[in-house]
C-alpha cells in the first residue's frame, strides 16, 4: 500500500494547480467569446485580443500567431520558448516536491548522555549464568606432567624420584591457583584513561560463558573456577552482525567483540541516538590451499546397497605435478606477530601430506628429491579410511553432504604409531581404520605411520611443548578440510542413489586468532522493543591510527617456561610498564594470541572443563582445536551440515574455492566462540577493576565510582532528530528551469544594456500591435500610434467599431500600404519620427 509523504502530497497539489492553470484561462476565453458581438469599442477589442492571444487557443487552433512559416527565425525561437518554459515549470512544480521526505538523522554535534546496562532477553542472556566472584585461576606444570609453581604464587613444591617415577609433593597441600594482583594490574595497565577509551577490554575482561567450580586441594577447601562449555544455539545463518549477552558477533567477517552491553539512558531521546565505540575483538584468520587431490565415493549397486562404498583418492595434480622443491627449505618464519604466514604454513602441510601419501602408495621414493613419480592426473588410489561413516547402514549415506575435518592421515589407512606406557609396555599397534578390515590396503614399503603425519602437523603449527612461551610462538592450528560431496555420475538429483559416484574437494588449512581493537558504530532506537532489539551495529571497522606511535602496546608474559608448562598472560600494557620482569611487548594494531599448554595438549571444548580459568589465552586454542575436530566424535554441536540441509548447501557452495573454505573455518570458530565466551567490560566498568577475588573492599567503591561517573554522562552520542531531506534526482526539472531562467535573464540583461531593448520599445510595439488601435486606424484613417493610453481612450478608444468582413480590399488604408507576400511578408509602418517616443530611431536600420 502506497504511503503518502509530504512531498507526494505537495506534488499532487501542484499537479492540480498546473491543470487548473491550463484549463481555467482557456475556459474563460470560451466564456468571453460567448459574450462578444461584431461591434464593440476599440479598447474592448484590445482587451479581447489580449485575452485570446495570451491563452492556449492560438496554439491549439494553429492560428496566425502560432505558425512559424514566413516568420523571422529569432521571433520563432523566442516565441516557442514561452510554451516550452511554461511546460517545464509545470513539470518541475509537480516533480520537484516528490524529492521531499522526512528522515531521522543524527545531530551535527555530539551530546554527552548517561548509559545504563541493557540485558539480553534472548537465549544467550537467559541461559548465561551470572559472573562468579571467584575470578581467574591458573595451573602450571613442570613440563613433564607434574604440577609446577606458577609465576608470582606462593606454592611450594618438592620433587623426588623413587627410581621408577618422578613425584611432586605440594607442601601443606596448598596449591595456589590465584592470579597475583601485580600481574593482573600489569596486563590491564594499558586501559588507563590516557591510553584507551573506557569501552576497550583487556585480558581480564574476557571470560568463559559457562564455568564449573572445583575445590582446592587444601584444608580450607577453597573453591576455584575452571572452564566449561554448554552450547546455547548456533549463530551461523542469522544476521551478519548479532548482539548477544556480552558479545558482538560478526558473522560477515568472523570474530567476536567483547562488550557488556549498555545503551543511552536519557529519557528525552525521542528517536534514539548514534555513537562509536572502540571494542576489543578476537578475530579468526584462516588460509587454505587446494591439495589437488580429491576423495571419490562409489555407492554400491542395488544388490550391494548395504555394502561398504568404494573410496579412492584421485590425483588431480597433487602427486603428478607436485613441486620438487621442498617448501621447508624456504627458511623459517620471521616476525610472526607481523605476519604469521598462514598460507605458507598450509602449503607446507599440504605438500608434506601429499609426499607422505606418495610414499605410502609407493608412488615415489624417500631421499630422491621426488625425481621419479609414478602417478598421473586422474589416477585413483583405493583407500579404506576413517572418513567412511556409512557403518553398514544406509542412513550413513547422508555424510556425503557434510563437511569433514580430519588429521593429515585422514585420507589414508596408515597404521598408528606404537606407543608405550612409562614402564615401557606396548599399548597399541592397530591399523588406522574404522571399517571391518584390520589390514592396510597398500604394502607401505617405507613404513609410513601416523607419527610421520604428526611431525608434519607440528611443523605447520611451528611450536612444540618444549618451546618457550614467548611473543614469537603464536597459537596456530592446521588441519584437513573436506567439502561436501558433489555427484559426478548418476542422476541430477541430490539423492545418494545406488551406483552414483561422488567426489569431495580436499583442502589444507592453517588458522590463528588475533586480538584487535575495532571501531564499532552503534545506533539505538527505543521504539524497536526491549532487550537488545533496539541496539544495532551500523558498521565495524579496524581502528585507524595516525602512526605507529599511536598504536597500543601489547604485552605477553615470558617467564622462561616452556609451552607445556604454562598458559601465559597477555594484555594492553601502559608505556611506563614495558620494562617489567618477564614481559615482552610489541606496539602494533593487533596481537596474535600466543601458544600455550592448551595448544600443546590439543584440549577440546567440553562440559567437564579443564584445570584452570584462563579464557583469554586458552579459549582461542581450544576453540580452534574443536573447530578442526571430527564433528561426528567431538561431542560439540553439529556444524558439519549433517543435521541441516541449509548449512550443508552453504558449505557446498563455499568449498568450491580455497578462500571460501577458509571463510567456513572462520565461521565455525566464530560460532563456537559465541557460545563459549563473554565480555564483561562496558561503559559502567571501572578502568582499574581487578579480577573479583583480588578486589576485596575496593570493589564496591570502584563500582560506585563507575556508576557515579556514568551518571555524570561520559558517553558522547549523536542524538537522532527528525529532519526534512531531499532526493536530488527529483530536482532535475527544477534545475533545468533555473538554467533556462538564467539564460533568458542574461539575454534580457544583454538586450537592455546594449540598447536594443527598453521599456519605450516595448510600449512602442504594444501600441502598434494593439488590436483596438489597428482596428481604429483601419476605420478612421490616419492615427497617432504613440499617444498615451489615456489620450487614445478619450479619442479613439471609445469608438464603437465593427470587425472587418471578408471581401476585396479597396484602395489603401491611411498609414499602411499593402505589399505582395512574394516580395516581403512584413508590413512596415510609416510614421513621423518626431511623433515617436524620445530616443527611438527608425528600426529600418536595425533589421
Amino acid at each position: 500500500m502506497y504511503s503518502f509523504t509530504v512531498g507526494s502530497i505537495a506534488a499532487i497539489i501542484n499537479a492540480v494547480v498546473a491543470i487548473l492553470q491550463f484549463v481555467l484561462p482557456n475556459a474563460l476565453v470560451l466564456t468571453l467569446v460567448a459574450t462578444l458581438s461584431d461591434t464593440h469599442t476599440a479598447v474592448t477589442w484590445s482587451v479581447v485580443a489580449r485575452s485570446i492571444q495570451s491563452s492556449h487557443w492560438p496554439l491549439l487552433l494553429r492560428s496566425d500567431s502560432a505558425v512559424t512559416k514566413h516568420d523571422r527565425l529569432s521571433s520563432t525561437i523566442i516565441t516557442l520558448l514561452r510554451p516550452i518554459a511554461l511546460t517545464l515549470v509545470a513539470i518541475a512544480a509537480i516533480v520537484t516536491p516528490l524529492g521531499l521526505y522526512e528522515d531521522i538523522q543524527p545531530s551535527a554535534e555530539p551530546r554527552r548522555v548517561d548509559f545504563v546496562r541493557q540485558p539480553d532477553k534472548g537465549p544467550f542472556g537467559l541461559l548465561t549464568p551470572p559472573r562468579s566472584d571467584l575470578g581467574f585461576s591458573r595451573q602450571c606444570s613442570d613440563g613433564g606432567g607434574l604440577l609446577g609453581q606458577c609465576p608470582g604464587t606462593t606454592t611450594v613444591i618438592k620433587y623426588s624420584n623413587d627410581g621408577d617415577t618422578f613425584n611432586a609433593t605440594i607442601v601443606n597441600d596448598d596449591y595456589d591457583r590465584r592470579i597475583p594482583a601485580r600481574l593482573a594490574e600489569l596486563y590491564q595497565s594499558g586501559l588507563s584513561e590516557l591510553d584507551q577509551p573506557a569501552s576497550v577490554s583487556s585480558f581480564f575482561d574476557i571470560e568463559w560463558r559457562w564455568y564449573n567450580k572445583h575445590t582446592r586441594d587444601n584444608m580450607l577447601n577453597h573453591s576455584y573456577l575452571v572452564d566449561s562449555y554448554h552450547p546455547i544455539t548456533s549463530v551461523i545463518g542469522q544476521s551478519d552482525i548479532q548482539l548477544i549477552e556480552g558479545l558482538i558477533v560478526d558473522i560477515r567477517d568472523g570474530g567476536v567483540g567483547f562488550r557488556s552491553h549498555t545503551v543511552p539512558a536519557t529519557s528525552d531521546l525521542l528517536y534514539g541516538a548514534e555513537w562509536s565505540e572502540d571494542v576489543l575483538f578476537f578475530q579468526p584468520e584462516t588460509a587454505c590451499v587446494d591439495t589437488n587431490v580429491t576423495l571419490e565415493y562409489a555407492v554400491p549397486s542395488e544388490d550391494e546397497f548395504f555394502g561398504r562404498p568404494t573410496q579412492n583418492i584421485v590425483d588431480q595434480g597433487g602427486f603428478a605435478q607436485i613441486s620438487r622443491q621442498n617448501p621447508w627449505d624456504d627458511g623459517w618464519y620471521g616476525d610472526t606477530q607481523q605476519d604469521p604466514k598462514l598460507r605458507a604454513r598450509a602449503y607446507r602441510a599440504a605438500w608434506t601430506m601429499n609426499v607422505l601419501n606418495m610414499f605410502f602408495f609407493n608412488v615415489t621414493e624417500p631421499h630422491t628429491n621426488l625425481s621419479t613419480i609414478g602417478s598421473f592426473i586422474g589416477r585413483k588410489f583405493s583407500v579404506n579410511n576413517t572418513l567412511d561413516l556409512y557403518a553398514q547402514q544406509s542412513a550413513g549415506l547422508t555424510s556425503l553432504a557434510t563437511l569433514s575435518l580430519d588429521p593429515y592421515n585422514g585420507l589414508t589407512d596408515v597404521p598408528l604409531t606404537p606407543y608405550t606406557y612409562l614402564n615401557g609396555s606396548l599399548v597399541s599397534n592397530e591399523t588406522y581404520l574404522s571399517g571391518s578390515s584390520s589390514e592396510t590396503s597398500w604394502p607401505n614399503p617405507y613404513d609410513i605411520s601416523t607419527d610421520n603425519y604428526t611431525a608434519a602437523d607440528q611443523g605447520c603449527s611451528a611450536f612444540a611443548g618444549g618451546d618457550w612461551a614467548n611473543l614469537t610462538n603464536i597459537q596456530v592450528k592446521c588441519g584437513l578440510v573436506l567439502g561436501p560431496a558433489n555427484k559426478t555420475r548418476g542422476s541430477d538429483t541430490p539423492l545418494v542413489e545406488p551406483g552414483s559416484v561422488w567426489t569431495r574437494p580436499v583442502y589444507m588449512c592453517s588458522s590463528a586468532t588475533k586480538a584487535i581493537i575495532k571501531t564499532v558504530r552503534f545506533s539505538f532506537n527505543r521504539t524497536q522493543g526491549s532487550g537488545l532489539e533496539g541496539l544495532a551495529v551500523i558498521s565495524i571497522k579496524d581502528k585507524q591510527y595516525e602512526g605507529k606511535g599511536e598504536m597500543p602496546i601489547w604485552g605477553i608474559e615470558t617467564p622462561n617456561m616452556t609451552l607445556d608448562s604454562i598458559t601465559p598472560f597477555w594484555g594492553l600494557v601502559d608505556t611506563q610498564m614495558v620494562h617489567s620482569v618477564n614481559l615482552s611487548t610489541v606496539q602494533a594494531d593487533h596481537l596474535y594470541i600466543p601458544a600455550s599448554a592448551s595448544s600443546v595438549f590439543n584440549n577440546l571444548l567440553n562440559m567437564d572443563g579443564g584445570t584452570d580459568y584462563m579464557p583469554g589465552t586458552a579459549a582461542p586454542a581450544v576453540i580452534w582445536e574443536s573447530a578442526y575436530a571430527r564433528q561426528d566424535s567431538s561431542g560439540l554441536q553439529d556444524l558439519s551440515g549433517r543435521t541441516s540441509l541449509a548449512l550443508a548447501s552453504m558449505w557446498k557452495n563455499m568449498t568450491m574455492t580455497a578462500t571460501g573454505t577458509a571463510s567456513i573455518m572462520d565461521l565455525i570458530w566464530t560460532d563456537l566462540a559465541a557460545n563459549a565466551l563473554i565480555g564483561t567490560r562496558g561503559w559502567l566498568s571501572s578502568r582499574n577493576a581487578l579480577p573479583p577475588n583480588l578486589q576485596g573492599s575496593l570493589r564496591k567503591r570502584d563500582e560506585t565510582m563507575a556508576r557515579r561517573s556514568s551518571l555524570n554522562g561520559q558517553v558522547p552520542v549523536y542524538v537522532y532528530q527528525r529532519m526534512v531531506r531531499y532526493r536530488w534526482v527529483y530536482g532535475i526539472p527544477a534545475a533545468l528551469c533555473l538554467l533556462l531562467a538564467a539564460i533568458i535573464c542574461v539575454a534580457a540583461i544583454v538586450a537592455v544594456t546594449s540598447g536594443k531593448s527598453s521599456i519605450p520599445w516595448i510600449r512602442y510595439y504594444l501600441n502598434r500591435l494593439s488590436a483596438g488601435r489597428l482596428l481604429a486606424a483601419l476605420k478612421v484613417g490616419e492615427h497617432d500610434y504613440d499617444s498615451d493610453t489615456k489620450v487614445w481612450l478619450a479619442a479613439d478608444g471609445r469608438r464603437r467599431l465593427s470587425l472587418p468582413v471578408s471581401g476585396p480590399v479597396l484602395g489603401t488604408v491611411s498609414g499602411y500600404e499593402s505589399v505582395s507576400t512574394d516580395e516581403q511578408h512584413v508590413v512596415e509602418p510609416k510614421y513621423d519620427i518626431h511623433a515617436s517616443p524620445a530616443g527611438i530611431r527608425n528600426r529600418h536600420d536595425r533589421r
